[in-house]
């Protein structure tokens, strides 16, 4: 056979080879697909987080909404740009609809398919949004990996948030929904574990006040907490106290104009700057033995609850007296219930007051379900 019929005959063979070979791997892609969209699901370092991704035209695909907040991560719809926000410690990302383009903390890349919405779900390609809050896919067989820091705790406040990594301890913070900031101190060594922690914050005239609340021990009776008063990056006032067998939490975090933190025997009414306005030192001018937590706090009155007699207490600070409310409002045969209550009786002892509101002279009360009036 001429040389130039064979080449033909072998090219022919070559070709229709590389055809089937195409097809079988659509087909491959497309049998692979509907294996994922129906038995894969999603872990973060092996712990299963009940999600489940979906495929579409070949590419793993997710709900970034499920996702993000699976990972205490915060997500953003802009109905007018048609575009998802993420942000995380890792920073902030945007994507839009229709669009394959992610912007990562102002750097473009390129995404393998373009974001859709279905079912009021904005789907993003996994891959993509694992990088963009920080972690790493591990693929096996009907389960995906996401390798990272399991320990983020995250608080918002308006368009504020922060996170605290309990692994890494560390500290970030987003104002206005921008790019988050690590802040520069490191965090104590935490005792108990990310399940009992609480993290709060509140923003106070271009800074942030951050509490973070350390619960650890058996029976979980101990408790640290953090507060830090934050400019920028940079934290300019902080304090640590410790409580033990405590029946109350913190609840006020500052005044129109001040951080209100505490330190075990202070109350300090600390400006935006870090600089301290008024301290009261509650131990000496009450002569109390026990800590306390702040409840309310005005110019001529500071609300706090005793932490292991849990007894709720005005101080009033023109005349330095302080109220026992509850010998205010009950009787005689309710007080003396009380005051024979076993302390350790964690459920039934204390006076079980509420602080409410404050309305010109008149204060509110709650307590089991009624709330009370008491002229100052």
């Amino acid at each position: 056979m001429h040389t130039f019929y064979r080449y033909k005959i072998a090219k022919k063979a070559i070709l229709t080879t590389v055809f089937f070979m195409m097809v079988l791997l659509v087909v491959g892609n497309q049998l692979s697909s509907a294996a994922v969209a129906s038995d894969t699901e999603v872990l973060l370092n092996g712990k299963p987080l009940g999600i489940h991704p979906t495929v579409s035209k070949g590419n793993t695909f997710i709900a970034v909404r499920e996702l993000s907040q699976s990972l205490n991560c915060k997500v953003l719809w802009d109905a007018t740009s048609r575009s998802i926000t993420t942000l995380s410690p890792t920073g902030k990302a945007v994507f839009k609809l229709n669009s394959r383009h992610m912007r990562l903390n102002e750097v473009t890349s390129s995404l393998v398919a373009s974001p859709y919405i279905k079912g009021g779900q904005v789907y993003i390609p996994l891959r993509s949004i694992a990088i963009a809050l920080g972690y790493e896919l591990n693929w096996q067989k009907n389960r995906i990996d996401l390798q990272g820091d399991d320990s983020l705790i995250q608080s918002s406040y308006g368009d504020t948030t922060a996170w605290i990594s309990y692994q890494q301890r560390k500290l970030y913070i987003s104002k206005s929904n921008s790019k988050p900031l690590q802040i520069d101190d490191q965090l104590p060594k935490f005792k108990g574990n990310k399940g009992t922690a609480l993290l709060q914050i509140r923003p106070i005239s271009g800074s942030i006040f951050v509490s973070i609340h350390d619960n650890y021990g058996e029976p979980s009776i101990h408790d640290d907490y953090h507060q830090y008063l934050i400019q920028g990056s940079k934290v300019v006032r902080k304090i640590t106290t410790a409580y033990v067998s405590t029946k109350s939490t913190q609840t006020l975090m500052n005044t129109d104009k001040d951080a209100v933190m505490i330190d075990g025997t202070r109350v300090l009414l600390v400006q935006p700057s870090g600089n301290i306005r008024l301290e009261y030192n509650m131990v000496a001018l009450m002569k109390i033995e026990e800590p306390f937590t702040v409840e309310a706090v005005y110019d001529d009155l500071i609300v706090m609850k005793l932490s292991r007699s849990a007894i709720l207490v005005g101080y009033h600070v023109n005349n330095h007296t302080a109220t026992e409310f509850y010998k205010k409002l009950l009787s005689p045969e309710e007080q003396k219930k009380l005051e024979e209550s076993d302390p350790m009786d964690i459920q039934n002892s204390g006076d079980r007051l509420k602080w409410v509101k404050r309305v010109a002279n008149i204060i509110y009360l709650e307590r089991l379900g009624h709330t009370y009036e008491l002229s100052l």
